[in-house]
């Protein structure tokens, strides 16, 4: 009897790690927390002091100052959030390019990117005009426009490639929006004009979330690591700290701009779209 017990007990205990593989100590979730705060405030007090400096030089200050900051900074959130990245591809590229990603987590993605890549994201006025959140935004060197209106769309992409001409690279989502994981939605035409108008490279990243702890990652469970505004941000961060580990592979191309400018028939949007497409693999 004392054996059949001792039996049933250790096979509630296997049946409860095959069950909850992915999960960590509630202990280890709540240090997780205090690593993610404690590296964000960081971050701001040791930023704040060069804001003046910002103003004044935004282009080396956003190369030099702000851009290693966010590198470092991103390598490390990254860490606490479990995140283990896989990097290949082609990533050489000179400052002052465009920058191209998929788009699946609408937070993380931002350090995903930062971590293999320097430049300055592309944010909204509505964004910059923010209490807070448009000073955090200013802090990590976001380049700001207003896309409100068609008639301010020539105006506002003049102001993003004297960034580019500047030594400032430019990172963008071009689809616009997350997305389930399901596929790359069409690339927006206008975001690339800053390369074309210089006749540049563009860097494109194709981001693949592969696996939480382990498994893979499908439909059934990619709500609890993508967020693309289906769940509240806090909520789905806090739930996402639970994890083991989260593996992302990103894969870097550079569309030439003699490839480009040589394909007429084809707009540059549609020719990056078709590479991200190859690279990309669909959550089923």
């Amino acid at each position: 009897m004392k054996t059949e017990r001792m039996n049933n007990i250790d096979l509630n205990l296997d049946l409860t790690g095959v069950q909850n593989p992915a999960l960590v100590h509630p202990i280890v979730r709540i240090l997780r927390v205090i690593g993610v705060v404690t590296l964000l405030m960081t971050y701001f007090i040791l930023a704040i002091p060069f804001y003046p400096l910002l103003k004044m030089k935004p282009a080396w200050t956003k190369n030099h100052i702000i851009g290693p900051f966010l590198r470092l900074l991103s390598v490390l959130l990254l860490k606490v959030f479990g995140y283990k990245v896989t990097k290949k591809g082609n990533f050489d590229v000179e400052p002052g390019t465009v920058i191209a990603s998929n788009h699946m987590n609408a937070y993380l993605d931002m350090m995903l990117i930062w971590s293999v890549s320097k430049g300055s994201f592309l944010s909204t006025v509505e964004v910059q005009a923010m209490p807070l959140f448009g000073q955090i935004a200013e802090l990590a060197g976001c380049i700001f426009i207003d896309r409100r209106t068609r008639e301010n769309l020539p105006e506002e992409i003049e102001k993003v490639t004297a960034e580019c001409k500047k030594g400032v690279s430019l990172i963008f989502f071009p689809e616009g929006r997350t997305y389930d994981g399901s596929e790359v939605l069409r690339f927006k035409r206008p975001f690339f004009t800053p390369a074309t108008a210089q006749g540049k490279d563009i860097q494109l990243l194709t981001m693949n979330y592969k696996s939480v702890s382990g498994m893979p990652i499908t439909s059934a469970n990619k709500d609890q690591i993508l967020w693309y505004r289906q769940a509240k941000i806090v909520k789905h961060m806090w739930n996402l700290l639970h994890f083991k580990s989260v593996e992302v592979e990103i894969t870097g191309d550079v569309l030439k701009a003699s490839d480009y400018q040589a394909n007429t028939e084809v707009h540059v949007a549609d020719q990056a779209h078709e590479i991200a497409v190859s690279r990309f693999n669909p959550i089923v």
